[in-house]
C-alpha cells in the first residue's frame, strides 16, 4: 500500500525520520527531507505483521493500533491477507492462514499492526 505522507520529525541521533499518515505515523531511514515535506512511502504486505497485543520487545518499532476490515485468500492456499484500517488509512499484512486461525482473526477485531520495513517514493 502507498500512503501520503508528511515528515513529522527527524531523529538526528538515529538517522530516522518520522513520516505522519491519517491515522498513524512510521519511523523509516531518514533521507534528509525537511519537516512538513510531502512523501509517499510504501509498505509492502509481506512487511506487515499482526499481533493482538502491542509488543515492546520487538526489533519492530513501528506498532499501529488498526481495525480488521477484510480477509481474503491469497496468491498460494497457504497465505491469507488481512486488510486493516488505521484511521482513515489501510495497509495490508500477508500471513499464514494458520497464523490467522491461531489468532482467531475476523473482522472487526481490533489488532496490532508491526511494519518491520518502509520505504520512501521519490
Amino acid at each position: 500500500m502507498v500512503l501520503d505522507a508528511h515528515v513529522g520529525a527527524r531523529d538526528d541521533e538515529w538517522q530516522l525520520a518520522r513520516f505522519d499518515f491519517t491515522g498513524g505515523s512510521l519511523w523509516a531511514r531518514d533521507a534528509g527531507l525537511a519537516v512538513g515535506s510531502h512523501v509517499r512511502v510504501r509498505v509492502l504486505a509481506r512487511d506487515v505483521s499482526i499481533s493482538r497485543h502491542p509488543s515492546e520487545d520487538s526489533s519492530i518499532q513501528n506498532l499501529l493500533p488498526a481495525t480488521i476490515t477484510a480477509i481474503a485468500e491469497d496468491e498460494h492456499p497457504s497465505l491469507a491477507l488481512v486488510q486493516a484500517r488505521v484511521g482513515d488509512s489501510l495497509l495490508l499484512a500477508r500471513l499464514t492462514r494458520r497464523a490467522a486461525a491461531q489468532l482467531a482473526l475476523e473482522i472487526g477485531d481490533t489488532i496490532w499492526l508491526q511494519v518491520k520495513s518502509v520505504a520512501l517514493l521519490e
